[in-house]
């Protein structure tokens, strides 16, 4: 008999600040970034990946982002 279950589930987050756009490839359990694809450049330095994991998750717990 086969059985399937579902391991994970992958958002694509548009995030923008400073003017800087990025696309986003995330878990639904927001720990990793898997891809980050800058689609604008802004004001100042780009960010890394540390800080964009920060900006979602800060927006996520702050309820200012929606996963449903």
């Amino acid at each position: 008999m086969s059985n399937a279950r579902l391991i994970n589930t992958y958002f694509i987050i548009e995030v923008i600040d400073r003017g800087w756009e990025y696309h986003l490839t995330i878990p639904s359990d927001l720990k990793d970034i898997f891809d980050v694809d800058m689609m604008s450049t802004g004001i100042g330095e780009k960010h890394d990946v540390t800080e964009l994991l920060e900006i979602v998750q800060n927006l996520f717990f702050n309820g200012e982002l929606d996963l449903n």
